[in-house]
């Protein structure tokens, strides 16, 4: 989960334009989706892959943890 994050998080850390930033939010919903994460907006994935990424990050470790058992 955290791998799956952080490779998200490094192609949006490479976006530059709107435009892109868009499109990539677009066609990565499922990816999203995978994470349980909601991002529908460039405010969304900027607080999730920016803003917040140690608490998204702690969050997913928890999660991975919790259903190893």
């Amino acid at each position: 989960m955290v791998g799956s994050f952080l490779v998200l998080q490094s192609q949006w850390k490479s976006l530059k334009t709107e435009a892109d930033k868009k499109e990539w939010i677009k066609n990565n919903q499922t990816a999203f989706d995978n994470l349980n994460l909601s991002v529908w907006n460039v405010n969304d994935a900027y607080n999730v892959f920016v803003k917040n990424a140690p608490k998204v990050i702690a969050a997913l470790k928890a999660i991975a943890e919790a259903e190893a058992y």
